[in-house]
């Protein structure tokens, strides 16, 4: 049908078999243009199997209305389609914590209109808070860490638009590094974990926790009752956990070889990424130091070891530098400062530092490495 000018028109449709009627469907008042165009196929020549009615208004090639023809039933414009449609959003991934995947994974979309609408046109989404709207023609994936904001929405045949939803998609892949180092304030050792991502939490659990088989302890992280069994005979002095708020975790296995007042000399066996351990070998840090009773350090050294490497620093308070140490050393327990430091003054190093510097370890994919 061609409009021809301002104003609306009423269809009438009969399906006869010789002189008997037997199905009727109009449809009246429907709003037209000159430049309306109007289409409506009868696939199986029946009114029940019928097409809707496409109504494009303004002539551009677009449906701007669409009828279904009601049998028995008069159609109008009161009886369009005003309810926009609603779309549902679905990511299937790898489940963390604290609402975090920690794999990629695919976005789907389901736009269903309402009861007897005219159907959905078309579903949309957006990467960039809707400057660029892309077309949703089949599932997609997200893979990159962080947080992704993905807005989303759909338009039904009666170009009923739904309110733009927003979902914000957190993806974690990698479980956080550690640091070991000295405190100065404490003087203890300290564990910390750095995420890329988030923030960490460290657990520690000394032997005594390490040997107790209560629930609590082994329900930690899922991987530890696993850990626990295999190094049951032969448990290290202590255990940390550092985990970041998407739930991956990583491990630390320690040997206390000396840790009192003015000394600690401290291996570490191990390291783990949500479970997968692997044990290192020639890992170890010592940091020895006295303070006066105004509680500043008179002395203070390091030797660190990570496989072939060895770092030896020394800090001289009178000078107040660091000097790393051309030819590393361990460190000997009974050292006396003054003596030693007089010794060490005539020792070769490689770099002079300004401050009190404390080197300390650091993992990096399974890799230890020293730094200061």
């Amino acid at each position: 049908l061609d409009g021809e000018t301002e104003g609306s028109f009423t269809l009438e449709i009969k399906e006869t078999e010789g002189d008997t009627t037997i199905a009727e469907a109009t449809f009246a008042a429907i709003p037209s243009t000159a430049d309306t165009q109007v289409i409506m196929d009868f696939p199986d020549g029946t009114i029940e199997h019928a097409e809707p009615l496409i109504i494009d208004y303004d002539g551009n090639g677009e449906t701007d209305l669409s009828l279904e023809p009601k049998i028995g039933e008069v159609v109008t414009t009161e009886q369009l389609d005003t309810i926009p449609p609603t779309t549902t959003l679905s990511f299937s991934g790898t489940q963390g914590a604290n609402d975090w995947y920690t794999s990629d994974g695919i976005v789907t979309f389901t736009a269903t209109d309402n009861e007897n609408g005219s159907g959905i046109d078309k579903t949309e989404y957006s990467f960039d808070n809707g400057t660029t709207w892309n077309l949703y023609t089949d599932l997609f994936t997200i893979s990159t860490e962080g947080e992704t904001i993905l807005q989303y929405r759909s338009t039904d045949k009666a170009n009923n638009q739904e309110e733009t939803k927003t979902e914000n998609i957190k993806i974690d892949k990698t479980a956080p590094e550690a640091k070991i180092s000295f405190n100065k304030e404490t003087q203890k050792l300290d564990i910390s974990g750095t995420d890329n991502l988030s923030d960490t939490s460290v657990t520690i659990l000394e032997k005594q926790e390490l040997i107790s088989t209560s629930k609590k302890t082994k329900k930690i992280k899922d991987w530890f009752p696993h850990w626990y069994k295999k190094h049951k005979k032969n448990l290290p002095d202590s255990l940390a956990i550092i985990t970041d708020q998407a739930g991956h975790t990583t491990s630390l296995s320690f040997e206390k070889t000396k840790d009192r007042d003015g000394f600690i000399f401290v291996r570490l066996l191990s390291i783990g990424y949500d479970g997968e351990e692997t044990t290192l070998k020639d890992t170890e840090t010592q940091y020895q130091w006295k303070i006066d009773k105004q509680e500043n350090y008179r002395f203070f050294a390091s030797s660190l070891k990570a496989g072939e490497t060895r770092l030896e620093s020394r800090y001289f308070s009178k000078k107040d530098e660091t000097r790393i140490m051309e030819k590393p050393k361990y460190l000997k327990e009974d050292n006396d400062e003054e003596n030693d430091s007089e010794d060490n003054d005539k020792r070769p190093s490689k770099t002079k530092l300004p401050g009190m510097v404390i080197p300390y370890l650091e993992s990096e994919k399974g890799e230890i490495g020293i730094k200061y």
